[in-house]
């Protein structure tokens, strides 16, 4: 009588097993229709909390860190994005956080575009506001045709273009400059 019990329940165990493995390989869920309007049609990975850094020979160009990311064969399209570039003579000093809404990362240049209410801040505590700025990699100049609002202490600069030269840590307006004292 007793073994047989054993066997009973031992039977009973497998028979479990075997549903639950079933229901599992049967449970393949479609993504919601939230889940595919949310991903861009050519996206082929979709991430939370990417984060990545650029090197050049063990120095960082970059680090960057967006709230989502979508990735293509051919960029990365950011939102949320908090993104430091490094000084080029320096090792790993800091020269500019930025932060804004949306962004595009070439994946092949390593070029980054950054746009929608872009806010920098210098080592030194400058303020930049502008609507976009992009940093070419090649080069390792952040640069912006837009209006650019600079402020620093009392002193508020504004005017058109904006070029900022890591190599030489030389920050650059480029029209229709105009500042104020308050």
């Amino acid at each position: 009588m007793r073994k047989l019990r054993v066997y009973g329940l031992i039977i009973v165990v497998l028979t479990l097993i075997i549903i639950l493995l079933l229901v599992k390989k049967g449970d393949k869920t479609e993504p919601t229709e939230k889940d595919s309007a949310t991903q861009s049609p050519g996206a082929e990975l979709g991430l939370s909390g990417f984060h990545l850094i650029e090197t050049i020979g063990g120095k960082p160009q970059w680090e960057l860190w967006a709230k989502e990311a979508e990735v293509t064969q051919t960029q990365t399209n950011l939102e949320e994005i908090k993104c430091v570039f490094f000084s080029a003579k320096q090792t790993n000093e800091p020269i500019l956080n930025v932060a804004a809404k949306k962004g595009i990362l070439d994946t092949q240049t390593r070029d980054i575009e950054l746009k929608n209410d872009v806010k920098a801040v210098t080592k030194d505590g400058a303020e930049f506001i502008t609507n976009t700025l992009r940093w070419r990699a090649k080069s390792g100049i952040l640069i912006t045709p837009d209006k650019v609002t600079v402020i620093y202490g009392k002193a508020h600069l504004s005017g058109y273009g904006l070029e900022i030269d890591s190599d030489k840590d030389r920050i650059e307006i480029k029209e229709k400059v105009r500042i104020v004292i308050k």
